[in-house]
């Protein structure tokens, strides 16, 4: 068996649990933790991005594959959907910088 491989098996459990795919923020900008439209390899979020999340988990429904981003974007553009009452709670809870996005058109 390769080095490789062995090391896969021995991978934290957590570190696979992440991987997702990659993932675009599409909530609003927060300060040292996530900034409206980056996009994270293979679903890792930093630190801060992930205590943010353990407080308020709803806020995970921000991180949208790429490949769904576009439905994402025009679900918030709807007066009333329910990524758009995510993205605004976390605007409120964390005090989110205010920046022109999808949110409000």
């Amino acid at each position: 068996m390769s080095k490789e491989k062995a090391a896969e098996g021995t991978a934290a459990p957590e570190a696979k649990a992440q991987k997702k795919g990659n993932r675009m923020y599409l909530g609003p900008t927060i300060i040292g933790a996530a900034r409206h439209g980056t996009v994270f390899k293979d679903g890792v979020l930093p630190k801060k991005a992930q205590e943010y999340i353990a407080e308020f988990p709803v806020m995970e429904k921000l991180f949208v594959a790429v490949d769904k981003t576009p439905e994402a974007v025009r679900e918030l553009r709807k007066k009333q959907s329910s990524l758009g009452a995510v993205y605004d709670q976390v605007e409120a809870r964390f005090g989110a910088s205010r920046q022109k996005h999808t949110r409000r058109v």
